[in-house]
């Protein structure tokens, strides 16, 4: 993995244990996993209709060094965006990972 090519800082998010509001439904919180150096590379942009409405949504990879504590249950801070993790790829033995994302353009 080529060092140069991590030029972008990332935070990796994870859900925490919340507590709940008055009528018991948990609080949405997230957990700094860790503030990695990352490869961003967009791949695609769509704009799906959802529900008579238009969602536009952006598929972007992020090439980060090997992590064992990453997966698709967590997200991704970046350039001002909330990335959801929809799948981890382990490049080579631990040289890497490959993380497929998703935001919501707005």
């Amino acid at each position: 993995m080529e060092a140069g090519k991590l030029d972008r800082r990332i935070t990796i998010q994870r859900a925490a244990t919340a507590p709940q509001d008055d009528a018991g439904q948990p609080i949405p919180a997230w957990s700094k996993v860790a503030e990695v150096w990352a490869q961003v590379l967009p791949l695609a942009a769509r704009e799906p209709f959802q529900a008579d409405q238009r969602a536009a949504w952006v598929d972007t990879k992020f090439v980060i060094r090997y992590r064992a504590d990453v997966g698709p249950l967590d997200r991704v801070l970046y350039g001002g965006r909330t990335y959801d993790v929809v799948g981890v790829q382990e490049i080579g033995r631990r040289e890497g990972l490959e993380l497929l994302a998703y935001a919501r353009a707005e």
